[in-house]
């Protein structure tokens, strides 16, 4: 998944976040306005509790909308930032203080 700030490709300030699953995908752009709670949540070792996980940690993110949609994500799994790949705490909270910049 490619996860972005949505002004560094094109889009007006009213934008925050532009993603896409793979590079080949379109993107779909998240106005600011829409966003009404980043959450986070860290889960050492949960490669152990769950069969098939592919990180040892899990370090999620969960962007929920005024309109009840969401968008959720392991950092892991975001492939243009490299700061929140480390499956570590840290980067987990560079995720969010990231997001909620943008």
């Amino acid at each position: 998944m490619i996860l972005d700030k949505a002004s560094s490709y094109g889009y007006g300030t009213q934008y925050g976040i532009v993603y896409r699953p793979d590079a080949q995908s379109p993107w779909s752009v998240l106005d600011r306005g829409q966003v009404k709670e980043i959450k986070t949540q860290f889960t050492p070792n949960y490669q152990n509790f769950t069969n098939g996980y592919p990180y040892t940690n899990r370090c999620h993110v969960k962007i929920e909308l005024s309109n009840g949609n969401y968008l959720d994500f392991d950092t892991q799994d975001i492939s243009n930032q490299p700061t929140w790949a480390g499956g570590t705490i840290a980067s987990l909270n560079q995720a969010a203080a990231d997001i909620s910049n943008w």
